[in-house]
C-alpha cells in the first residue's frame, strides 16, 4: 500500500518506463568474462605512485570477485579513495574506512559484523586492512559485506531505503520484480545479473510460486539473515545510461531534467575526478598528477568513483555523462561493470554547438570557451565519440537520438514521447 500511496511514486514510474523502453529493445546481456586473477601475497606500492602495483596472474589463490585486470584495477581504486597513508608507510583501510567503503557499495554493517570481517581479513593482526589483504578478502568484503560462514546475524536495513531500492528495480511500476526485471543489473562488486542468477534469485524470493516478487517478498528476501548473498546481488546494484553529445549540445540540461521530472541520479564524471581531489585520498593525489601531466584519468579510475558515489543510491538507474569518452573507455566499463541500459545521444550541427560556446563565452569566463578550443575539441568529439556511438550498436544498446538544435522544453517533450507514449501503448 505504501508503494502506492506514496506522492513520488509517479515520478519513479517515469523513469521506470524510460528504462523499460529501452530494455526491451536490447538483446539479453551476456555473462562477464570468466577469467580469474590470482592474487600474490607481494607487496607492490611505491609511495611515490601508489598505484603503480603491477596486475599479476601468477601464484597465489583464486577469487570469485577479481576476474580481469581490469577488475583488480577497480578494486584497486575502490580500495585507495577511501584509504590512508602516512609517510613511509602503505596506504591501509580503519575500521571506520572499511565501514564507509562498504556503505557506499550498498551495505550497512552492524558494529559486530564489521569486527568479525577486520579479525576475518586482516591476516597481520595489526588491526588494519592493507591492499594485499583487501585482494584476499574481496569476496567476504564485496560479496555481501562478509557472509562469514554460519553468520545469521540479520541485515542491518532501512525498510524506506529497501522500499526506494524496489521502486528503481521496478522499472515499468507495476508493484512486482520480474526476471527481466532483475536480469543484466550492474552490480557494484563487478560484472552483472546474469538470466540464471537472476532466476535463482526469484526462486528464492517468490515464497507463493507466482513468477514475481511482490514489495513484502523483497523486504522478507533482504531482512532474512539465511539469504544474505542473495539480496546483497539486489542491493548492490545498478542501472547505468549514457547521455552523450558534443560540447555545447545540452546534455547537461538533459540530465537536470532527467533528475528533476524522473528521479533519475545523474553523475558527471568530471564533477567526481574534481570532488576525490577535493577529498584528499590516496587516490586523489594520484588523479591530481595525471591531470597536471595532461593525461587522461584511467577508465577504471572513474568506474571505481562511479561506484563510491552511488552511496545509498544502490538499484537506481543513472545518467552518466562524460563517459566514456572513447571506444577504450566503454571496452573497460563493458568489461568490469557490464552492458549498459541504453545511450540518449543529442545530436546538434557543428556550427550550432559553436555558435552556443561562442554564446556562452559571454559570461562564462571559461579559458575553453573561445573558437579555437571549440574547433579542437569537436575535432576530438568526432573522433572519439562516433566510433563509441558505432560499438554501442553493435553491441545492441539503443541509443535513442534526439535533435538538439531545439529548445531545452522540445527536447523534453521529445524524449517524453520517445520513452514513455510507446510503452504506455504497449
Amino acid at each position: 500500500d505504501r508503494l502506492h500511496t506514496d506522492t513520488t511514486f509517479e515520478m519513479f514510474t517515469l523513469s521506470r518506463r524510460i528504462s523499460c523502453a529501452a530494455l526491451r529493445a536490447a538483446s539479453p546481456a551476456s555473462s562477464c568474462p570468466s577469467l580469474y586473477l590470482v592474487v600474490t601475497k607481494q607487496h607492490g606500492y611505491n609511495n611515490a605512485n601508489p598505484t603503480a602495483r603491477p596486475f599479476s596472474s601468477k601464484g597465489g589463490k583464486p577469487t570469485a570477485f577479481i576476474r580481469t585486470p581490469q577488475d583488480e584495477k577497480v578494486a584497486r581504486d575502490l580500495f585507495l579513495s577511501f584509504a590512508h597513508s602516512h609517510i613511509g608507510e602503505e596506504p591501509s583501510l580503519n575500521t571506520a574506512d572499511l565501514r564507509d567503503l562498504l556503505l557506499a557499495i550498498g551495505d550497512s554493517p552492524s558494529d559486530s559484523k564489521l569486527s568479525e570481517l577486520v579479525e576475518r581479513i586482516d591476516e597481520n593482526g595489526d588491526g588494519m586492512v592493507e591492499y594485499d589483504e583487501f585482494l584476499q578478502g574481496c569476496e567476504a568484503i564485496l560479496g555481501g559485506g562478509g557472509d562469514l560462514g554460519g553468520s545469521k546475524e540479520a541485515p542491518v536495513v532501512d525498510i524506506d531505503s529497501l522500499i526506494a531500492t524496489f521502486r528503481n528495480l521496478d522499472k515499468d511500476g507495476s508493484g512486482d520484480l520480474t526476471i527481466d526485471e532483475l536480469a543484466g543489473l550492474i552490480s557494484t562488486t563487478g560484472g552483472h545479473l546474469s538470466e540464471a542468477t537472476a532466476q535463482e534469485i526469484m526462486d528464492q524470493a517468490d515464497s507463493n510460486r507466482d513468477g514475481v516478487i511482490s514489495l513484502t517478498e523483497f523486504v522478507d528476501l533482504c531482512t532474512d539473515p539465511n539469504k544474505i548473498k542473495y539480496s546483497w546481488r539486489l542491493r548492490s546494484g545498478f542501472r547505468v545510461c549514457l547521455v552523450m553529445g558534443g560540447p555545447g549540445s545540452g546534455k547537461g540540461t538533459i540530465c537536470e531534467k532527467l533528475v528533476k521530472e524522473a528521479g533519475i541520479t545523474h553523475y558527471s564524471s568530471g564533477e567526481m575526478l574534481r570532488e576525490e581531489i577535493a577529498s584528499g585520498s590516496p587516490l586523489a593525489k594520484t588523479i591530481e598528477s595525471l591531470m597536471e601531466q595532461g593525461q587522461l584519468v584511467p577508465s577504471t579510475t572513474i568506474i571505481a568513483l562511479l561506484k563510491k558515489q552511488l552511496r545509498r543510491m544502490t538499484g537506481a538507474l543513472v545518467a552518466l555523462d562524460g563517459f566514456p569518452r572513447n571506444l577504450e573507455n566503454y571496452h573497460d566499463f563493458d568489461a568490469v561493470c557490464g552492458t549498459p541500459e541504453f545511450a540518449i545521444f543529442v545530436d546538434v550541427s557543428d556550427e550550432e554547438m559553436i555558435r552556443r560556446i561562442m554564446k556562452r563565452a559571454e559570461t562564462s569566463g571559461r579559458v575553453d570557451d573561445n573558437i579555437d578550443t571549440a574547433k579542437k575539441r569537436l575535432k576530438t568529439f568526432h573522433e572519439h565519440t562516433k566510433p563509441t556511438l558505432s560499438q554501442l550498436d553493435k553491441s545492441n544498446v539503443p541509443i535513442y537520438r534526439l535533435d538538439g538544435a531545439t529548445s531545452p522544453d522540445e527536447i523534453w517533450k521529445e524524449l517524453v514521447l520517445k520513452f514513455v507514449l510507446p510503452f504506455a501503448a504497449g
